[in-house]
């Protein structure tokens, strides 16, 4: 009976793609209207906007296209902890739409396939040598959410771009209120103290070349700028991600 089974799990698994596009037919993640191939209809595609590449490498601010990669005048006036930062869409559209039912509904599919449709970029961004590093939660956060979305941003982007992710090193020590409660000014201080490093696990840092810490949304740049200063004594070599960034200056 054992020795069926194989045979059994192949004949399922090809009976099932045959009757899967009847059970379930192609439709946008976005929008669900039906298409011929799973994915984003023109209408969707048109509301996702990629984050400009004239940018100042160091803060992720757009700049004029003569004059990026940068440093822009904030950059040279102050410049940020992490060595650079990185967004892969601008925070509207169909973009805020995913994120928001991803983080709030726990439907993954649209974040999913935006992220795989950035696969390339991110290969060119992220190496296999690399370190991702999530932006920790306040556990009364996960307990009401149930998830970990930022350590399930750097499981996704790992598998894609071959890097190695550890949740346990940076940690958050307290519990502030939500950043997207507050004002722009009020976000810049809210997260000073909020996070630490977890020394236990904090040696595997040196054997990496490069580390990024992963965050969802960036707006004002504070929180990855705060979790960058809790972790540059034990690396010199951070730089920091988010999967799309405001247009807020």
């Amino acid at each position: 009976m054992l020795t069926d089974m194989p045979q059994l799990s192949t004949t399922s698994a090809r009976l099932w793609q045959r009757i899967k596009p009847w059970l379930l037919p192609p439709h946008c993640y976005f929008c669900h209207s039906p298409l011929t191939v799973q994915g984003a209809c023109l209408a969707c595609l048109q509301q996702i906007h990629i984050y400009p590449k004239h940018c100042c490498q160091q803060c992720g601010r757009i700049m004029p296209r003569d004059l990026a990669p940068g440093p822009c005048g904030a950059c040279l006036k102050k410049a940020p902890m992490a060595q650079s930062m990185h967004s892969l869409f601008i925070y509207d559209g169909m973009v805020r739409q995913a994120l928001l039912h991803w983080k709030l509904q726990r439907q993954e599919a649209e974040v999913a396939w935006l992220l795989q449709s950035a696969t390339t970029t991110l290969q060119a961004i992220i190496s296999a040598h690399d370190l991702l590093i999530p932006v920790p939660m306040p556990l009364s956060r996960m307990r009401e959410r149930g998830q970990h979305h930022t350590a399930n941003l750097c499981k996704i982007i790992a598998q894609q771009s071959g890097a190695a992710w550890d949740w346990r090193i940076l940690r958050r020590i307290q519990d502030t209120p939500r950043q997207s409660t507050l004002s722009g000014q009020a976000r810049k201080t809210n997260l000073k103290h909020a996070f630490g490093i977890d020394h236990a696990h904090a040696e595997s840092l040196a054997s990496f070349q490069r580390v990024w810490i992963i965050d969802d949304i960036c707006t004002t740049g504070s929180t990855l700028n705060y979790a960058t200063r809790a972790l540059k004594p034990h690396h010199n070599n951070i730089h920091t991600f988010a999967m799309a960034r405001g247009l807020r200056k």
